[in-house]
């Protein structure tokens, strides 16, 4: 039987692009880059891929105007050792950088007097997601430059357990990461640590915002794969 969703306000759809953030991280030579989006707590969650081989514990984080990455600021990466020994031992993609108290960052309190943007919605808590209306958000390659805040429709298709640990390369082809090797289930009894959506991913998108627009909810970050022949995050 179809699922009767509860009525919900509007999706403050505008909340969402003012807080998807680019990430450059430095790297031997060049920069490693992704997407990353903060909430509420000066706190920017990303996929752990982005930022783990850094060279540096602080990357530039840049925030968008008009769905472009305008304002570049700084933000710490949080505990950066035991989020390495999360996605190499146990295949969670999954980071965190912290931002300035405004207060003490003249440059970015002159942008933001008062917060920082945030995602103004809670993290999933209802397990029952399977073919839920998703939305993607990130700075996808195929833009130049990455410069432009893509959005792009999804639906849940699967859920997935992690099932060991696995080297890949990245889809630049320019360097390997650890990566989960997933179990898919139907099984909507509990909350899994990945799900799958139906989307084209891109190098760049890694740590982008997928955000269930069904329950008006942040699932967390996304990052590319790819489940037989069709594309999946």
């Amino acid at each position: 039987p179809k699922k009767i969703e509860p009525e919900l306000p509007p999706l403050d759809e505008a909340a969402l692009l003012k807080s998807v953030v680019k990430i450059e991280c430095p790297a031997d030579g060049g920069k490693y880059i992704g997407t990353g989006f903060a909430v509420k707590g000066d706190v920017v969650i990303t996929a752990a891929h982005v930022i783990v081989d850094s060279v540096n514990e602080v990357c530039t984080v840049i925030f968008p105007n008009n769905r472009r990455p305008i304002h570049y600021l700084k933000g710490a990466i949080v505990d950066l050792e035991n989020t390495k020994k999360r996605l190499n031992e146990q295949g969670i993609d999954f980071a965190l950088l912290k931002l300035p108290a405004l207060d003490s960052y003249p440059e970015a309190k002159t942008i933001y007097p008062n917060t920082y943007p945030y995602i103004p919605y809670p993290s999933c808590s209802d397990s029952k997601m399977l073919g839920d209306k998703l939305l993607h958000f990130g700075y996808p390659s195929n833009y130049v430059d990455q410069n432009y805040l893509s959005k792009l429709d999804g639906e849940t298709i699967a859920l997935a357990d992690i099932k060991g640990i696995k080297d890949q390369l990245s889809q630049d082809q320019t360097f390997t990461f650890k990566s989960p090797i997933l179990g898919f289930t139907y099984d909507e009894s509990e909350h899994h640590p990945y799900m799958v959506s139906r989307v084209a991913s891109f190098y760049g998108d890694s740590g982008g915002l997928a955000f269930n627009a069904s329950k008006q909810c942040i699932l967390g970050p996304h990052r590319g794969g790819t489940i037989g022949k069709g594309a999946g995050e």
